[in-house]
């Protein structure tokens, strides 16, 4: 005869406070028994074994700065100026579009902004040897600042020519071809600051009176044995009322010996 034992954990204020331990011999464990353990535990107070169990929460490695640029207009791209993988920084030309067309808008404002400027010129002498009234030197005046301002308009539709990069990081992926046409807001390139790292965890709700700001925990990657000092830096003041957990992060200590973005590992909690 083979002997199974069944073992049962009972919670008690979000926490496992005992630990149900029933064998059944023969081929066939039958649960019924089980659940009659468990709830004579509960309920009628039987005598059971108690373990302190250690606690540990899963978390997950994130970029602070992560995020998937999106086109400004729609157009035909030039070639990629970085390939994925690439470490660029801030302000960095990643894509240029095709804007002849802007390019060429530009020019023709500021031929009409130099004729206005000339006109203005020209009005004021007149009107300094009485050829011409203080209307007409107004009305050029005003056409002058009419053509500044359509200049600067045309200006600022060209700066959508360039995609560049809002903070130094890594090109991760590049989610179009060069050369393609895209329309506006589609989804260009991915970038991520790999060394500015942090742990997403959930704990539960129970545990985080005990979590403070500032706290030090070791964070051990799924696979590997040696842990990685990280930091509580937020602690949400929000429950989620469906699991009844909250959002914690902590920065990672070693930017060096940091892992990759995604991975999963677990916090062993005091």
């Amino acid at each position: 005869m083979q002997s199974l034992e069944l073992i049962w954990v009972y919670w008690t204020k979000n926490k496992p406070s005992v630990i149900l331990s029933f064998k059944q011999f023969g081929r066939m464990a039958s649960m019924k028994h089980l659940l009659v353990a468990t709830l004579g535990a509960v309920f009628f107070g039987l005598p059971v074994a108690s373990q302190d169990l250690d606690r540990h929460v899963s978390g997950t490695v994130t970029a602070t700065k992560h995020v998937t640029l999106s086109s400004q207009r729609s157009g035909q791209l030039s070639d990629f100026l970085h390939p994925q993988g690439t470490q660029i920084e801030a302000g960095s030309v990643l894509v240029n579009f095709d804007c002849a067309y802007e390019t060429a808008l530009i020019e023709a404002a500021g031929i009409e902004l130099q004729q206005a400027q000339t006109e203005l010129r020209l009005t004021r002498q007149l009107a300094a040897r009485g050829a011409a009234g203080r209307a007409d030197v107004v009305l050029s005046t005003q056409s002058v600042s009419l053509q500044e301002a359509q200049l600067k308009v045309e200006q600022a539709r060209a700066q959508t020519c360039s995609v560049t990069a809002p903070f130094s990081g890594t090109i991760i992926a590049w989610a179009v071809k060069p050369f393609s046409t895209v329309s506006q807001g589609e989804a260009l390139v991915e970038i991520a600051d790999t060394k500015d790292l942090y742990v997403d965890m959930r704990p539960p709700a129970a545990w985080v009176d005990e979590l403070s700001v500032g706290q030090e925990f070791q964070f051990t990657p799924e696979g590997q044995d040696t842990g990685i000092t990280v930091k509580v830096d937020f602690i949400s003041p929000v429950i989620d009322p469906i699991s009844q957990t909250v959002q914690v992060s902590a920065v990672m200590q070693a930017a060096h010996n940091s892992p990759r973005i995604g991975t999963s590992g677990h916090i062993k909690l005091p």
